[in-house]
């Protein structure tokens, strides 16, 4: 029987004119006009950011700040966090661990100004489900929110309502960062992956199940560097330089892609496709995508996957435990993927006509 969803991704949400952005945790991504942010989906926390809390079907405006456009956003739980051109982030939607950063529990309908650390400025965010991750233009990584596993990297389990800097390992800076379930992963400049928080099913690649309140190495595959990376529910996902694909954590339904389904406490090698090799990878609930050099989309783990094929929800035979092709409509090719809690999308290139 499926864990309780309690890490919904409960909005979608798009920033017209990123072009060349590549979301963290978000949705969807569309270009438009420049820096203006759109929502749609579940509204219960005011997590659209449209001064309501009625759900919307269809995308409705985010009430911006004022002279302020977005250059980088990010879905998480019921919350949203977007940074603008300044390097300001601005949350917006559910608080009650502190995730909107502001020094409150208080929810919002509408944007607010994370209270920045004095002198910093952020170049990239992630939302996760009760916490939020930023990092700085010096690759130091910030943290706030919820903390009962030590996701904040701040070596203690206190929650924090603004931003507090992760207890970074000697000498590393990150680069890239992303915000899961109660899990933080990053990837630093020598291309080794870092993680901090729960560690239940092994997510944090150390070869243990104990978790961590500061940043450990997760433990590399020999002679391998990775170049992306991407914190689902319980599991966590990893592109290399050769564009190979690697995950640990918990393999219930087929996540880590490797055709055993059994947990990996360490990363392991996806199990590719014949001649293929990937540009993008994205971890979801108890699913993986990702992007090949062709524009190709493939998927593994429950459900989700795009190939047609939804089993009857009791057979893992029916389920992908290594990648399949996502089924692509007529002639198209994708330059982005990412993956939802129970919904995968892509953006296609826009087709002159």
């Amino acid at each position: 029987m499926m864990k309780a969803c309690i890490w919904k991704f409960s909005l979608l949400l798009a920033v017209l004119a990123l072009v060349g952005i590549s979301p963290s945790s978000a949705a969807a991504v569309s270009s438009s006009s420049p820096g203006f942010a759109w929502a749609w989906g579940k509204n219960l926390h005011g997590q659209l950011g449209n001064n309501s809390a009625s759900d919307a079907q269809l995308p409705v405006a985010v009430q911006m700040p004022e002279n302020v456009t977005f250059t980088t956003i990010s879905g998480g739980h019921e919350n949203s966090l977007a940074l603008d051109t300044t390097g300001q982030v601005w949350a917006w939607g559910d608080n009650g661990f502190g995730q909107l950063g502001n020094n409150s529990t208080d929810k919002s309908l509408v944007p607010v100004a994370v209270q920045m650390p004095e002198n910093v400025t952020f170049t990239t965010v992630s939302a996760g489900s009760d916490h939020s991750l930023a990092l700085d233009t010096a690759g130091q990584a910030w943290a706030w929110g919820g903390n009962t596993d030590g996701q904040l990297g701040s070596d203690s389990m206190q929650k924090a309502l603004v931003p507090v800097a992760v207890q970074m390992p000697t000498n590393v800076v990150f680069t890239a960062i992303s915000a899961g379930r109660q899990t933080s992963l990053a990837l630093d400049a020598a291309g080794d992956a870092w993680a901090w928080g729960g560690n239940g099913f092994g997510q944090l690649g150390n070869n243990s199940t104990e978790r961590s309140l500061v940043p450990v190495a997760v433990q590399m595959p020999t002679n391998v560097t990775f170049t992306a990376i991407s914190v689902g529910y319980d599991h966590s996902v990893a592109l290399d330089s050769a564009g190979f694909a690697w995950a640990w954590g918990n393999d219930e339904y087929g996540e880590l892609g490797t055709n055993i389904r059994t947990n990996g406490r360490t990363p392991v090698a996806v199990q590719m496709p014949a001649s293929v090799t990937f540009t993008t990878i994205s971890a979801g609930y108890a699913y993986s995508l990702a992007l090949d050099t062709g524009g190709h989309g493939w998927g593994w783990g429950y459900g989700e996957l795009g190939n047609n094929n939804t089993g009857n929800g009791t057979s893992f035979v029916e389920r992908a435990q290594a990648p399949v092709e996502v089924r692509m409509p007529t002639n198209a090719t994708f330059t982005m993927i990412s993956a939802g809690m129970y919904h995968g999308l892509a953006l296609q290139p826009a087709i002159d006509l």
